[in-house]
């Protein structure tokens, strides 16, 4: 196993270095950066002497260049993505007792076959074809088949950082099938087994008509175990000038996923990996002519083994800025049974595009949570993060730089900070 990903990411790393060292340095350039995609996850467990420790990893997704028109490509494209992220965190009660990490999150070359039909990735990578997100180290092959129809397969190792025990993990594969049509709905079914018996299957759907509805649903079973293990589904319903956006999710917290991330911040004081999570709301939001759109948020949040219940609910703000800038306000409450379900939360984003005329942007975020006793010896939560963008050499180098700041009574204090590089050959 330890050969195979050493080849994979030598094979993946190689074309970079030989790349790089062909280009003239500029002293007046600047890493282009972009992460207003960027996904916050965050995985907690406790050390053996107690302590509790989080990690703090940003996914930054990496899109082709505006304009590119896949379907008229005749020829293949190769292209090299790479990310790395550093952090630090407290390991004990001592705010002097602190570990530095760091390492690849990603790194893989990107074949784009003859007008898209076929793709393979091969390295360190994201994989969004099986039944969760997964990082692996391994390939993935598709092919676009005509008609709407797509498979797609993937298998690898998984890296061994993901495992805060050290360990590698066993070998994982699945596969998907997807049929679409002409953007009013897409159907599929995905398959991912893991070495240690883990075999699930899930169904999903999108469907989209116009503007005035849009549906997104994925049921999930393990084969293992003949049960469900996730139900994940949103709608969006407009009339007139309102916005209705109803939620339903249904999952185990160590099967939590990107899938879950917008309320993955309500979650941190669960230590039972085994507890049945289930949410159930909606947004209302008026989306008028105006820049300015408000609207509310409600949630309603219960833990099968804690057998509580807590409710969150939210005033939002969006305010549309020039040249696709945009603020977000949020200010919310959440009641529920215990000190750590007991809260009110602030939350504000910025997103700048092309600041001071720069093919660039800034992006940030901040949470700030105030509970209504003290957890963990704690009555505040802070998370802060800022991240910047921009492109270089007509498109064929692209940056991205995120750097994060939390404290919390779950975590303690966390820094960290992620870059990652496109470069298209």
């Amino acid at each position: 196993m330890f050969l195979l990903r050493f080849i994979l990411i030598g094979i993946t790393c190689l074309p970079l270095f030989l790349w790089v060292g062909s280009q003239p340095v500029c002293a007046g350039s600047q890493i282009a950066m972009n992460t207003p995609e960027a996904s916050f996850k965050r995985e907690t467990f406790r050390e053996r002497d107690g302590a509790i420790r989080s990690e703090y990893k940003y996914v930054l997704p990496v899109s082709e260049s505006p304009g590119a028109n896949q379907g008229d490509r005749r020829s293949g494209r190769l292209s090299l993505h790479l990310d790395a992220w550093s952090r630090e965190h407290q390991t004990g009660s001592d705010l002097h007792q602190s570990k530095m990490q760091g390492a690849l999150s990603y790194g893989y070359l990107k074949y784009d076959g003859a007008r898209g039909q076929v793709n393979l990735n091969l390295g360190r990578q994201w994989v969004k074809d099986g039944v969760d997100n997964i990082r692996l180290d391994g390939l993935t092959l598709s092919r676009h088949w005509g008609s709407g129809f797509r498979t797609a397969f993937f298998a690898g190792l998984p890296p061994t950082f993901a495992d805060p025990n050290g360990g590698r993990g066993g070998f994982i594969h699945g596969a998907r099938a997807t049929h679409n049509r002409d953007g009013l709905y897409q159907v599929g079914l995905s398959y991912q087994s893991k070495e240690d018996g883990d075999v699930r299957t899930a169904a999903f759907l999108v469907f989209n008509k116009g503007d005035r509805f849009a549906l997104n649903g994925l049921s999930g079973r393990n084969l293992a175990g003949r049960s469900w293990h996730e139900h994940s589904y949103t709608a969006r319903l407009k009339f007139n000038h309102f916005q209705i956006d109803p939620v339903y999710q249904q999952f185990l917290y160590r099967n939590r996923s990107d899938r879950y991330r917008g309320d993955a911040r309500h979650l941190r004081f669960i230590t039972n990996e085994n507890e049945v999570v289930e949410i159930a709301g909606s947004d209302i939001l008026w989306r008028g002519s105006g820049p300015v759109k408000p609207g509310v948020r409600g949630r309603r949040h219960h833990y099968d083994l804690r057998k509580e219940t807590s409710n969150y609910y939210a005033g939002i703000l969006a305010i549309d800025m020039a040249a696709g800038s945009r603020l977000g306000f949020e200010a919310g409450r959440m009641d529920g049974e215990t000190p750590e379900t007991n809260y009110q939360l602030y939350h504000v984003s910025f997103y700048w595009k092309n600041p001071v005329h720069l093919n660039g942007f800034l992006s940030g975020n901040t949470r700030y949570t105030v509970y209504d006793e003290r957890v963990a010896g704690k009555n505040h939560a802070l998370e802060m993060s800022l991240g910047a963008g921009r492109g270089l050499l007509n498109g064929k180098l692209e940056g991205k730089v995120t750097a994060t700041y939390c404290r919390d009574p779950f975590a303690g204090e966390t820094m960290g900070a992620v870059m990652s590089f496109t470069v298209r050959l």
